[in-house]
C-alpha cells in the first residue's frame, strides 16, 4: 500500500490494472498501450498492484526473462467498479461542469 491507500486509488497510474482486463500481458505490451508513463513509473504501480492484490505477476525462468501480469480476482472486481464509475462520468460530465460553473458565477458574484 501506498500512503495506506491501495495503489489503484493513491497514484494516477493506477488506471493500468483496467488495461489488464483484456487478459494476461507483458510488461512491453502493457506499457505500449498505456500513453504517458514511464517503465518505471508503470514497473512501481505494477508493483504497488501486485502488493495490495490487484495484479498477479508470473515469472517465466526463460531467456529472456519474460514476466505477464494479469488481474486477480480482486483486481478484476475492482476494475468493475472503476468502469462503472468511468461510464457514469461520462454520462454526467456536462451537468456536473455546468454545476461548477454555476457554483463559480455564485461564490464570485
Amino acid at each position: 500500500m501506498l500512503n495506506n491507500k491501495p495503489a489503484l486509488l493513491a497514484g494516477s497510474t493506477g488506471h493500468s490494472n483496467l488495461k489488464l482486463l483484456q487478459g494476461t500481458l507483458r510488461f512491453s505490451e502493457l506499457h505500449k498501450s498505456i500513453t504517458g508513463v514511464s517503465e518505471k513509473v508503470l514497473s512501481q504501480t505494477l508493483h504497488a498492484l501486485e502488493a495490495d492484490d490487484f495484479v498477479l505477476c508470473t515469472a517465466h525462468p526463460v531467456i529472456p526473462p519474460l514476466e505477464e501480469y494479469s488481474l486477480t480476482d480482486t483486481g478484476r472486481e475492482v476494475a468493475r467498479q472503476v468502469e462503472e464509475l468511468m461510464i457514469w462520468n461520462e454520462v454526467n460530465v456536462n451537468p456536473t461542469l455546468s454545476a461548477r460553473d454555476e457554483y463559480v458565477l455564485l461564490k464570485s458574484g
